[in-house]
């Protein structure tokens, strides 16, 4: 418990180590206090609310030493049975390479973006793939299959499908196989899939392990997709049906 030294009121209780306190020590300029038990725990509090922040576990035996070192940046913990361990915070530097990767995943969206406005679809899908941005993918494809594309979708399938590693192709397969799964997706997924088996050689599609659950994912849903297909075509013999009746009975 954390007390007031002015009227001896209870300010803040922490709960959480199932056993003794044996030691703390104030860190972050007193706004967090780390707490070293005998169940050979130690945790992180912030000071304000008496929330735990953090557990550190590493400890098999009771705490008895525990001491902040480098100005407040590491900390220094000893155990019953010999162990001291020294850890150190890297709070700031995780931060800044979050900010570091955050910023790069913005220039690579932004790469995609451009790619597909100037028409470079290829080099568009190459990004997408790379980033794992399936919806992204999805868009490149609908954008590069346009009915309109004509010589350039031969192009772009071309130079897409030649240039995939196995890995890529095991990527390309599974986002393939939950685009299948979605009737208003599945139209992109048969695209994908015509070029690649259309592209790669059998026996390389074989070679690939870890792919048994999407193959037998593509197969069943596929048939689904075929029998709807042919439950509307068959609808359509009655409208022609309808149709031929009609003509029939203005020529009579």
């Amino acid at each position: 418990r954390l007390w007031s030294t002015q009227d001896g009121t209870c300010l803040r209780s922490f709960e959480g180590h199932t056993a003794s306190i044996l030691k703390i020590c104030y860190v972050s300029l007193g706004t967090q206090l780390i707490s070293a038990g005998a169940d050979g725990l130690l945790k992180i509090w912030g000071v304000s609310d008496a929330e735990c922040v953090n557990t550190l576990d590493t400890h098999e035996d009771k705490i008895w030493a525990l001491d902040a070192i480098e100005e407040g940046n590491a900390l220094a913990s000893g155990s019953g049975d010999g162990e001291v361990f020294v850890w150190k915070d890297y709070t700031s530097e995780r931060a800044q390479e979050e900010r570091r990767a955050e910023a790069e995943l913005i220039t690579k969206k932004q790469k995609i973006a451009d790619a597909m406005h100037k028409g470079s679809y290829a080099a568009a899908f190459r990004l997408a793939l790379d980033l794992k941005f399936p919806a992204q993918l999805h868009r490149i494809i609908r954008k590069a299959a346009r009915p309109e594309a004509g010589h350039e979708e031969a192009r772009f399938w071309s130079h897409v499908v030649e240039s995939l590693t196995d890995d890529d192709l095991k990527e390309c397969l599974r986002y393939a196989a939950e685009w299948n799964t979605n009737s208003k997706l599945y139209l992109c997924s048969h695209l994908l899939l015509e070029n690649i088996f259309g592209r790669v050689h059998p026996d390389r599609l074989a070679g690939i392990s870890g792919l048994d659950d999407t193959w037998q994912g593509l197969a069943s849903y596929s048939q689904r997709h075929a029998k709807r297909i042919d439950t509307l075509l068959r609808s359509t013999y009655m409208l022609d049906y309808a149709l031929a009746s009609g003509l029939n009975h203005e020529s009579s």
